[in-house]
């Protein structure tokens, strides 16, 4: 029981805790060296326990995303832009063809850049869910599939407070929709 093995860890000397510790090092090295000759059957290995144990794995894989999204504002960025263009898509009836990222049109730190360089007073990274990433032009006004991938494009984005960008609502200029996207058309040509 654990009750046991503690009363047995307190009665080892520190020198035998730190003999131990070499071990468990030394058979850390091992497993590597193991593993990187033996490649292809340490993948086949992972994969069949993978199958048997699914639900653990995809468990795991949940709790790391979680974790990533709490610690790394870049990670959370890309997940909240991902999420929101497919379901603007699923919504339209349309399938996403292409990555986020290529619909964004650069590279997450260039789309990270361009939210700071709007933040308002009090914005961060360090508190992003007290403020949403609004489309200036709702991606909802858009009236084909070309032209709701066009207003994905990172230059259609703001951060604005959460209880502001529920009060906008999809409220936009009307002629702004068309200069968007006579402005990304240009650009991409």
């Amino acid at each position: 029981t654990w009750e046991s093995a503690l009363r047995h860890r307190d009665s080892l000397s520190r020198s035998a805790r730190r003999r131990d510790a070499g071990r468990k090092k030394q058979k850390a090295i091992e497993n590597k060296r193991w593993r990187e000759k033996n490649r292809e059957r340490h993948r086949a290995n992972a994969r069949a326990w993978g199958k048997l144990n699914r639900e653990r794995c995809n468990e795991n894989k949940r709790k790391n995303r979680a974790k990533k999204r709490k610690t790394d504002p870049y990670y959370a960025l890309l997940v909240r832009c991902r999420s929101r263009t497919t379901k603007a898509f699923q919504e339209a009836g349309y399938t996403k063809k292409s990555k986020t990222r290529e619909m964004l049109g650069a590279d997450l730190g260039t789309v990270a850049f361009h939210i700071e360089c709007q933040f308002l007073d009090g914005m961060g990274w360090h508190n992003r869910d007290e403020w949403h990433i609004d489309h200036i032009v709702p991606l909802s006004h858009a009236k084909n599939e070309d032209e709701l991938a066009k207003l994905c494009h990172y230059t259609n984005l703001q951060p604005l407070w959460a209880k502001d960008n529920l009060r906008k609502g999809a409220i936009h200029k009307r002629n702004r929709l068309g200069q968007f996207v006579k402005l990304n058309l240009c650009a991409k040509d």
